[in-house]
């Protein structure tokens, strides 16, 4: 999906090897505690991280839309009133 928005993201959890030894030899209980995701993730960083970036919602990417029409307004207006555009 970001390939598909021009976006470079970067997976880092799916690396196989990871996966497989997580689902090989750690306990359920201890990958999924009382619904709360990325449970030992979060724990083990702790002390590391301060509180606010451990137990933040997500958030999105805004785009810096507008600055970047107004830094590249020629280009722009060329680009939308073209005759392919324009057709």
């Amino acid at each position: 999906m970001s390939m598909a928005a021009s976006l470079e993201a970067r997976v880092s959890f799916l690396d196989h090897k990871l996966v497989e030894f997580v689902a090989a030899t750690i306990p359920s209980g201890l990958r999924l505690r009382r619904l709360t995701t990325k449970y030992m993730l979060k724990h083990s960083v702790q002390g590391l991280l301060p509180h606010e970036i451990i137990r933040r919602r997500k958030q999105g990417f805004d785009v810096p839309l507008v600055q970047w029409v107004r830094e590249n307004k020629e280009f722009v207006q060329g680009l939308l009133l073209s005759s392919t555009a324009l057709s």
